[in-house]
């Protein structure tokens, strides 16, 4: 599976964040993907019965 991104992806990232805020996002969008993906493996209840509104 080919995971490099694409220089006309990343090119509009460069032209507005700086290489550290790159570095940055993509940690950050890393983590939610795999929370996300251990939430769904162990088919856990974001909302339980009862406690909306």
């Amino acid at each position: 599976r080919d995971i490099v991104v694409p220089d006309d992806v990343f090119d509009p990232l460069r032209a507005h964040f700086s290489h550290r805020q790159i570095v940055e996002l993509s940690l950050m969008v890393g983590a939610y993907i795999s929370h996300s993906r251990v939430l769904q493996a162990l088919e856990v209840d974001l909302e339980p019965d009862g406690l909306g509104g």
